[in-house]
């Protein structure tokens, strides 16, 4: 079907499968990949991303017109994926400081040197908490005091969790540089 996004939102709006589909398909690929980043694992994913487009086809009507479609898409897969995870009670948080600590890694730049796909399977290691707070402040771009507010968490859990979502990464990414030195020292000396 060969048809432009404002006929596929029309036709959404009328209840129409075939524009319905066309929605799906046309966006099914990225917001596997976002809901993957808040997923236990693909099955998950799956389902997340279904009910997302199941609430989405129930609320465009209130899509007004203004402002990105897509991006009002995607505010509604993120606060699913929330939901979801707020549901499972996955989400601990593993203390609320008072500061956030300075960081014991300094070089933010090691995050330059590893694959986006290889960030993304580090980070699906991280507990819970820091690994939501990870996603919606370091790849959706909210603010810690809007995390804290979606989340019902204080802005300095949010910053705390993050920081220290920061910190593990830093040592996992530490740890394979190292094994890699490792690994080319033995290969020079055999």
């Amino acid at each position: 079907m060969s048809v432009n996004l404002s006929e596929i939102i029309e036709g959404c709006k009328k209840g129409r499968p075939k524009y319905q589909k066309a929605l799906y398909d046309t966006y099914a690929p990225r917001f596997l990949g976002l809901c993957y980043r808040y997923a236990s694992g693909m099955q998950e994913a799956e389902d997340m991303m279904h009910d997302g487009f199941v609430i989405i086809l129930t609320k465009i009507d209130s899509y007004s017109g203004t402002g990105s479609f897509e991006g009002w898409m995607r505010r509604i897969m993120v606060n699913n994926a929330i939901n979801h995870i707020k549901k499972k009670d996955a989400l601990r948080f593993s203390y609320e400081p008072d500061l956030v600590v300075e960081s014991r890694v300094a070089d933010d730049s090691v995050l330059n040197h590893i694959q986006y796909k290889e960030l993304i399977d580090m980070v699906k290691t991280l507990p819970a908490g820091y690994q939501l707070v990870f996603n919606l402040y370091a790849v959706e771009g909210f603010t810690h005091r809007e995390i804290g507010e979606k989340l019902a968490i204080s802005e300095s859990t949010s910053k705390s969790q993050y920081h220290m979502a920061k910190v593990k990464l830093k040592e996992m990414i530490h740890q394979i540089e190292k094994t890699e030195e490792s690994c080319k020292a033995v290969l020079k000396t055999s």
